[in-house]
């Protein structure tokens, strides 16, 4: 690495130290150091800037005396550099109740919520670089996301830290090689079974030979996202009433795709981020036809209303006025976690947690659990949703699907589809009755795999 490189990387951490809120280099930093190349040259540079720092160092055990070896090396780095350390020994048995990584992910946050709260520091580093956020931005891209969650991650967020977050991969790894930083290679990094991995090690290459400006352009994408963001706002501040009513004549006379980017602006900072998805879009072409005291359903229990000579964003389940179209819900979050407790019946739907696999009768629907988000969105399919069906090739629409199993007219309105909350399909629930007494099809991506240890099982018949 040239001299240049040690100063981009120094330079960079300076500057993410110096985008802080006031007072927050006294009150010190909780890193986690996993004894990786990424978390070592964040500990090696924040002991070069003389700064308070606690390390937190998790055990999950899963490699033996290879994890045994990562905290060795993290014990001897935090010594060396003189400061404290916590470590934590995970409960394995816990971990694997369900999805590992997930599991393991929340542990080691509270854990290091408990080490700050301990040390009285004001936040937690973490190692996150370029790569780790084109890979968050563009697994959100292939799974459907919308725009509005195109932001992927920032360098300072709500008590988490990430001072590497603007520097690529490669130049860290060379970093830690120039400067002699020991460090440990988590050999399981290397498979490509894990999606992210496969993202990394595979795709990646292909596309930087292929596309060479492809991370760019990635990496640009929530500031796109930023700039029309900022539009928004400065239309909405100019056209919004005093009791955030939209004024019809001004939505209906926008052209399709500047509406589309006010309601989904608006949805999102109203609603907890939300993104909306292409579907629900698509819908707000029907604004013209509502009628007073009639509502959009948008999905995720928001309604675009109408009242009079405006329009109104609000919960679903606070309106009062008549459905446009289906009577069918509009939207009920499952936690998987409750699920655990006991099986929950929605809509005349059963949905509950085994761990035994029952044959294929098409009566119920069986998921991995293991592949699946704690909480699911069901909800009415919208006119964009897209799946791939279990023992098909390729993607298809949900609406062209129903079609295919025969479920037309009245009985397709009525289909419902489970939501990761982020618009990926997991199955679509066929109305009961219908042609051919099935329950539904899931989505291939949450197919029972063979390491399976827990079923969502959904019953409609």
């Amino acid at each position: 690495m040239s001299r240049s490189g040690f100063f981009a990387i120094e330079k960079e951490f300076t500057r993410s130290l110096a985008g802080l809120p006031d007072g927050m280099l006294k009150e010190g930093f909780v890193a986690g150091i996993s004894g990786g190349p990424d978390s070592m040259v964040m500990l090696h540079l924040f002991h070069l800037m003389n700064l308070p720092v606690t390390v937190a160092h998790v055990n999950y055990g899963q490699r033996g005396q290879e994890s045994d070896r990562d905290e060795e090396v993290v014990r001897r780095a935090a010594a060396n550099y003189g400061y404290d350390l916590r470590i934590l020994k995970a409960d394995t048995s816990e971990l694997k109740k369900g999805n590992f990584q997930d599991n393991a992910r929340k542990m080691r946050y509270r854990f290091l919520v408990e080490v700050m709260q301990e040390k009285g520091h004001g936040s937690i580093s973490l190692a996150h670089h370029e790569d780790d956020q084109i890979e968050t931005i563009l697994f959100k891209i292939l799974r459907g996301a919308g725009p509005g969650s195109w932001t992927g991650m920032k360098v300072w967020e709500e008590g988490l830290f990430r001072p590497l977050l603007n520097c690529a991969k490669y130049m860290i790894d060379q970093y830690a090689d120039v400067k002699n930083i020991t460090c440990r290679i988590d050999q399981s990094n290397l498979e490509t079974d894990y999606a992210r991995n496969y993202l990394r090690l595979v795709v990646f290459p292909e596309l930087q030979q292929k596309i060479p400006g492809f991370r760019q352009n990635i990496i640009n994408l929530p500031k796109i996202v930023s700039s029309i963001d900022e539009s928004m706002a400065w239309i909405a501040d100019r056209i919004l009433d005093e009791d955030g009513r939209i004024p019809a004549g001004e939505l209906l006379g926008m052209d399709t795709s500047l509406r589309k980017s006010l309601i989904l602006y608006l949805v999102k900072n109203r609603f907890g981020g939300i993104s909306l998805s292409a579907g629900s879009l698509d819908r707000l072409g029907e604004c013209e036809s509502l009628q007073t005291g009639k509502f959009l359903d948008l999905g995720y229990r928001i309604a675009l209303y109408r009242d009079q000579d405006y329009f109104l964003l609000q919960a679903s389940d606070d309106t009062d006025g008549g459905k446009h179209g289906t009577d069918a819900p509009g939207g009920a979050t499952i936690r998987l976690p409750d699920l655990e407790k006991g099986s929950i019946n929605i809509y005349g739907i059963k949905f509950e947690i085994s761990t035994a696999r029952m044959p294929f009768t098409g009566e119920w629907l069986q998921l991995d659990a293991d592949r699946l988000p704690d909480e699911l969105l069901l909800r009415r399919w919208d006119k964009g949703d897209r799946f791939t069906p279990l023992g098909m090739d390729g993607s298809q629409l949900v609406s062209d699907h129903l079609t295919n199993r025969k479920i037309t007219g009245p009985k397709k309105k009525e289909a419902l589809v489970l939501d990761a909350f982020d618009g990926t399909i997991c199955a679509v629930i066929f109305p009961s009755p219908n042609p051919g007494k099935e329950a539904g099809t899931i989505d291939a991506g949450f197919a029972l795999g063979e390491k399976c240890n827990r079923i969502l099982r959904i019953e409609t018949q």
